[in-house]
């Protein structure tokens, strides 16, 4: 067993683990960033991208950005499956 220790924002967290825990963990940490911080500031910029060439405006939230974020995982996951 080891120690893990980890300073998130300011917040430190220690615990004992096991190397298939902390590996389950940084997976789960790696999806979490993905789906909730990445993908709707990707999705942002685009956004942003498309406002400015069509000329248009627009009154989005994180909600919908996290949304859309949804949207085009489930849709990337649909094309990428093996038939």
């Amino acid at each position: 067993m080891q120690e893990m220790k980890i300073n998130l924002l300011g917040f430190k967290f220690s615990f004992n683990v096991d190397s298939t825990f902390k590996v389950i963990f940084w997976l789960l940490f790696a999806l979490f960033l993905n789906l909730f911080v990445l993908y709707p500031f990707a999705i942002w910029i685009i956004t942003n991208i498309l406002a400015y060439c069509f000329k248009f405006t627009y009154k989005f939230t994180y909600w919908n950005y996290l949304g859309l974020s949804i949207v085009v995982h489930l849709i990337g996951a649909m094309f990428s499956s093996e038939k």
